[in-house]
Formats: structure tokens, sequence, C-alpha cells
């Protein structure tokens, strides 16, 4: 089960010019496409939301579509739903570090960034090839820094909410008072992914598991012999809100413990959750990664009620853009 923090998946864009090794962003990269509050969004933010989810999501679920002006003016109301959303995040960070004095230009935090590229320039062999690892994500390298700031940005944050105004529980007998609360549980499931080429298919696979489970079959047997969540160690997942897919999350903290749910669809796929007893011995083994994990959950649920406040508004230069269209 892929966890949301974790988000995250890079969700950024540009454009680069072909056989050119500059990593400048371009006059139209840096032309403003609308604002969020006070906060200018610049268009290669707003390309690299529009391509991967183009990419990853509507090119595949509409098809071709290109005669069609209804199904256009359908496909860009879904993306713009999706990418008023999205782009409003590293503005939820900028405006809660505004409020909170954490400087999120600070040298220290921009000598990170700095570190971390020139590690993956390294890495990618050199900046020709880390260009066009940019180009692959739709990314510019302005706009990469701006996220990876961002980032460490938001790291400051818990450290503000937890140690500065108890916002978020910074001790150790905080949280292990929050772990043993039921604002954390653990949870195992059954798992069929999604395969858009055989949807009854995959319907019919965990209908069939759940009459199993029905029928008296130990779920985990059927874990073992049907799940397809790879990344399952058998330790259970341990988690708070806001750290899952909603759907799965809701339901997840409405089980007993050894209750199991009925079939949740998921983005990713079916699932068959059970809730079960949360290990000491495996909390104690592994509470600094518990601990962290807990506080930058928390900490992006913070950001998220920030975001849900904030609204994205194109101005008329991005109002005429062909957003169907863009490459």
């Amino acid at each position: 089960m892929k966890r949301i923090s974790i988000i995250a998946i890079l969700l950024l864009a540009a454009i680069l010019l072909p056989g050119c090794t500059s990593l400048s962003p371009t006059e139209q990269d840096l032309t403003v496409v609308g604002k969020v509050g006070d906060y200018e969004v610049y268009y290669d933010e707003l390309r690299y939301f529009v391509m991967n989810y183009k990419t990853q999501v509507l090119d595949s679920k509409y098809g071709d579509i290109s005669g069609d002006p209804e199904k256009i003016a359908e496909y860009e109301a879904e993306l713009m739903e999706y990418v008023g959303a999205a782009i409003t995040r590293n503005y939820a960070v900028m405006l809660l570090c505004d409020g909170f004095s954490v400087d999120y230009e600070a040298e220290t935090i921009l000598e990170q960034v700095d570190l971390y590229v020139d590690e993956t320039i390294e890495e990618a062999g050199g900046k020709k090839e880390y260009k066009k690892q940019l180009d692959s994500l739709f990314l510019t390298d302005r706009f990469y820094r701006i996220y990876l700031q961002m980032n460490y940005a938001e790291r400051e944050l818990k450290y503000v909410f937890a140690d500065d105004f108890g916002f978020i529980p910074g001790t150790d007998d905080e949280i292990k008072e929050y772990m043993n609360s039921d604002d954390f549980i653990c949870t195992r499931h059954i798992c069929v992914l999604k395969d858009d080429s055989a949807p009854a298919a995959v319907k019919a696979k965990i209908e069939m598991i759940y009459d199993e489970l029905e029928g008296g079959a130990l779920f985990e047997d059927l874990i073992g012999m049907y799940s397809e969540d790879y990344q399952d160690t058998g330790n259970g997942y341990y988690f708070t809100y806001g750290e899952m897919d909603k759907n799965y999350e809701e339901a997840a903290f409405e089980l007993d413990e050894y209750e199991y749910s009925e079939i949740i669809e998921t983005s990713y796929g079916y699932y068959i959750i059970m809730k079960c007893e949360k290990d000491e011995e495996y909390m104690d083994d592994h509470f600094a990664d518990l601990k962290n994990q807990i506080q930058y959950a928390l900490t992006y649920n913070k950001v998220s009620e920030q975001q849900e406040k904030l609204t994205f508004t194109l101005n008329d230069y991005g109002l005429s853009l062909d957003l169907y269209g863009m490459k």
C-alpha cells in the first residue's frame, strides 16, 4: 500500500530545449500564469502538474477525444480540478513558514538544496543526463529546487510545531502516549491491484477472496495466497490520520481489533483490511522511525488544513493556455 506522504511523488513541469544543457529557465517558464493568494505562480509549475496528471491519469482514462469538444471540456475540467488542488501545496508551506517565523530562504536550507542537487547531478552522470531526468519528469531545475526547498522547510515546521508550540507530540513520552491511543493503528490487508486492461477480472478476484473469507478462511492464509501488496513485510502497517489513501483510512479507523472490512476501492486497487493489535515490542524496536513518521504525518495534516483554504486562480494568460494540447 503506497503512503500518501509522502504524497511523496514529484508533480512538477518544464519546457527544455532539445539538445541544450542549460539549466536556466526559459522566458516562458517564468511567465506568470496565475496566483495563490499573493504568491505568483509560474508556467513551469503549472506545466509540471498538468503534464504529469495528463500522462499518468487522463490520457489513458479518456483515450483519443481530439474530435469531441464536449469530452475535451470534461477532460480539462477534471485536469484543472486536480491542478488547482495540487499546485497550492508549496504555498501552504510558505504561508505556515511566514506565520511561524520559519525562514524557508535561510542559508542552511538553500545549502541543503544545493548539496542535494549537486549529488543528483553527480549520480546522473553530469548536467546533460540530469537535464534528461528533469525532462522525463516535466521538471525545470528552478522548480525542482523550490520543491526541495519546501520539503526542507516543512521539516523545520515539524520541529516548530512539536518543540515550540506543542501542536504535535514532541517528547518521547508524548509520542508513546500517542502510539498507544486510538489515533495510531495497525492494519494488514489483502490487496488486488487495478488493471485497466482487465477491470472485471480484478473485481471478480477480490469478490472471490471476500467470499472465501466470509466462508471461514483465515485472513493470514488469504494474504499469502492472493495479496498483491509486495511491500508487505508481515508486521502490518502502523499509521495515523493522513498517511493512507482516504478510503482505506476511513475504513480502517472504523474497525475493531481483528475485524475486517468490506471490499474497499482506492486509486491503487481493492483492499480487504483487518485492524490488528499493536505490537509493543515492534513499536519499541522501531520507536525512532515511528516517532518521525507520526510527527511528519501530523505536520503534513497541518499543511493540508492550510492548503484547503487556498485557491489557485489563473490570470488572462493562464486562461488562454490549451491545457488539453499542452506538450
